[in-house]
């Protein structure tokens, strides 16, 4: 089955949405069967999270995603553009806690 990554990485950095804090995002290629990975990043480094059913923390006003230590909130409108433009396999490095 082919699968689709990006050509090379891009940044892109604002206010998030709900929290109103400074936020930023790196979208990288991946491997193919990598899928779709946010990696939430910290002073410890990267903590990589799968958007999956049982990640699911909260969905109050967006989708939270969880390890229970680590989350990423407003995940749906990342998804959802990926998917638009075909792009199966992606790490998205969040720096804030919102995308």
């Amino acid at each position: 089955m082919l699968q689709m990554t990006l050509a090379d990485s891009f940044r892109l950095d604002g206010i998030s949405l709900h929290s109103g804090i400074q936020v930023s995002m790196e979208f990288c290629p991946a491997q193919e069967g990598t899928g779709i990975v946010f990696a939430v990043m910290d002073a410890d480094g990267e903590h990589r999270l799968v958007p999956a059913p049982e990640a699911v923390g909260a969905t109050e006003l967006a989708t939270t995603i969880s390890d229970g230590t680590y989350s990423v909130s407003t995940i749906e409108h990342v998804l959802a553009g990926l998917r638009g433009v075909g792009v199966d396999n992606v790490i998205v490095r969040v720096e804030g806690g919102e995308v």
